[in-house]
């Protein structure tokens, strides 16, 4: 999963197109923050306890929810170890042998996956991507460089470009996806800007 979002200035100047002081970065932030929570791992092994507020925000942090199972594997693995599990469709389930200890029907259905554009780009054996991974040498000195300055190499992420494309207006393409909010009110709005 990669997590994107604008500088802060993009949020600041879409507040001032609007007049929308929702926008701005300061009055995003929070609910940035609110995206991330640390997660104990199933074996309940100590990989280390500290939390770093600049990552995870200031407010309270949950470690554990007791009774419940967070499984995140997609949007084809989550429905396929949810029935191979007994949960889903009480038709689809039996149609394989599997026993449906929970009859869900919204199991597998209406799925969507994200929409992907791969960019390619001709390398040799001198030159990739990332070097750092290729060279201990080069991890450390990018190490050190961070150490150092809190800056490059090791602040760019694993994805090197995410795009985001404007769609016409008579797009068509989202018109089959079921809204799963109800209520008006709550649905994202961006406002054009040109």
């Amino acid at each position: 999963m990669a997590y994107n979002r604008a500088s802060n200035d993009v949020y600041d100047r879409l507040a001032n197109i609007t007049g929308d002081m929702g926008w701005p970065w300061s009055a995003l932030e929070p609910h940035y923050f609110k995206n991330s929570q640390l997660v104990v791992p199933a074996d309940e092994r100590d990989y280390g306890d500290e939390v770093n507020e600049s990552a995870h925000g200031n407010g309270p942090v949950e470690v554990s929810v007791p009774g419940k199972i967070i499984l995140s594997a997609g949007v084809i693995g989550t429905p396929k170890i949810l029935m191979q599990s007994g949960i889903g469709p009480a038709s689809t389930l039996s149609s394989f042998n599997i026993s449906d200890i929970v009859d869900l029907p919204s199991v597998g259905q209406n799925l969507t996956d994200h929409p992907l554009d791969a960019l390619y780009s001709t390398v040799n054996a001198n030159t990739t991507v990332h070097p750092i991974l290729r060279s201990p040498t080069i991890m450390e000195q990018a190490l050190q460089t961070w150490n150092d300055t809190h800056r490059d190499p090791l602040t760019n992420s694993a994805a090197s470009v995410i795009a985001m494309l404007r769609l016409p207006q008579n797009a068509t393409m989202f018109d089959t996806l079921l809204e799963p909010r109800s209520r008006p009110s709550t649905w994202l709005r961006r406002p054009p800007v040109r």
